[in-house]
């Protein structure tokens, strides 16, 4: 029999004796919070009872080290990305793709001077060049910035892609060389988010439903996420510019894939090019691109700034949502009250970001439940506002349980 269900038998004969239940339990803790118990003998009533022999305290002391060990790298594994079951979690400076059992570091110039590539998609912006390349049979995609063009753009975009990794919501960064100005990401078979509709099509409705509130939910996590960090995607002025910069993942997530220009926010103007979605352009957004705390030392300033910056991309949640939702009456309708708040003209009265996701998360588990919420958005955590749908759902699986116990 093997240590640890020798110990699972042992504890179990221990338990079975009604006296000395508690005195079990609370050597387990101690086990548990790890104090190395010796030899213990508990004797109640006359009744002697071998609460955890050496053997079994090793066993129990390995089988909780492990289980202990599992769920903290689980939960780095949830925060980075990755999952136990396809591939390893990895530190920032590495990286793991499906199948590979050990993260590596990043390639370096000479790694990603050796990969054969060949031309794919076209300049972004009339600068980057895009290839498609393979690393040990995996497709990745290099992306390179001529080294005549200016160098502080390609390193501010570097800058962004490093220091955002790793992050379940990002693409995931394979390679870096300064010197050649380019670096190389995983490659997404599904194509980015304009490409969604078609691949919804071939789901089933109920199937169909839970993909487009999740892309919905995942645009709203991204831009939180961004702004929680400080910064915002001021190159979002088109419907078709928005959705070109999210990829889908295998299971039709939505990953941030263009961080070339992420704005600080409270600080750096929000600038609006000629070509521009009307729609997507909140009514207010020339004054607050007017406005700049860049060389004001004033922390008001700033943080006023901030407030108002951060509303012009709630005012684009209902567009970009929307445009993921074709011919979905059902969740249009679910989700209109939160879409009418987003488009509220006085931005002080408009919706937060952060209450734009948890009115998704509400809208998602009153269809799903709470369970089914819990698993597919494993990704959101570190989000402070995924912190509070588990507050909420916490406090509500306590009033249940009140209400049953009167």
């Amino acid at each position: 029999m093997a240590p640890h269900c020798r110990a699972l038998t042992e504890l179990s004969r221990c338990l079975k004796s009604r006296y000395v239940v508690t005195i079990c339990l609370f050597g387990c803790f101690l086990v548990y919070t790890g104090h190395k118990l010796d030899v213990i003998t508990v004797v109640v009533r006359n009744e002697s009872a071998g609460l955890l022999t050496r053997e079994v305290l090793s066993s129990l002391n390995a089988s909780l080290s492990t289980a202990k060990a599992k769920h903290q790298s689980l939960q780095a594994c949830v925060r980075s990305g990755g999952t136990l079951e396809n591939q390893p979690c990895c530190e920032h400076g590495q990286f793991a793709l499906q199948g590979m059992h050990v993260c590596r570091k990043w390639l370096n110039c000479q790694e990603l001077s050796e990969l054969e590539v060949e031309k794919f998609g076209q300049p972004r912006r009339g600068y980057k060049k895009i290839y498609l390349t393979t690393f040990k049979e995996h497709k990745i995609v290099l992306m390179q910035l001529p080294v005549d063009e200016n160098k502080v753009t390609f390193k501010q975009a570097l800058a962004n892609y490093q220091w955002l990794q790793p992050n379940p919501l990002v693409v995931q960064l394979i390679g870096v060389c300064e010197i050649t100005q380019e670096f190389a990401v995983e490659y997404y078979e599904l194509g980015d988010a304009r490409n969604a509709e078609q691949h919804i099509q071939s789901l089933s409705q109920e199937q169909a439903d839970e993909r487009q509130l999740l892309l919905c939910m995942d645009y709203a996590a991204i831009n939180l996420m961004l702004h929680e960090k400080g910064r915002c995607n001021p190159d979002q002025n088109t419907l078709v510019k928005t959705l070109s910069q999210y990829l889908l993942s295998d299971d039709m997530r939505l990953l941030l894939s263009d961080m070339d220009i992420l704005s600080e926010i409270g600080v750096e103007p929000t600038l609006l090019n000629n070509t521009h979605d009307a729609h997507l352009i909140a009514p207010e957004h020339d004054v607050v691109a007017s406005l700049s705390c860049k060389s004001s030392t004033n922390s008001s300033c700033v943080k006023a700034l901030a407030a108002r910056q951060v509303k012009l991309d709630v005012w684009k949640i209902p567009a970009v949502c929307d445009r993921m939702l074709p011919r979905n009456s059902n969740l249009m309708r679910r989700l209109a009250d939160i879409h009418a708040k987003c488009k509220i003209v006085d931005p002080i009265q408009r919706m937060s970001m952060e209450d734009v996701l948890l009115g998704y998360s509400r809208v998602f588990i009153s269809m799903y439940g709470e369970q089914q919420f819990l698993q597919k958005t494993q990704r959101y955590k570190g989000i402070l506002a995924y912190d509070r749908i588990e507050i909420e759902i916490n406090t509500h699986h306590r009033i249940v349980d009140d209400i049953r116990s009167v």
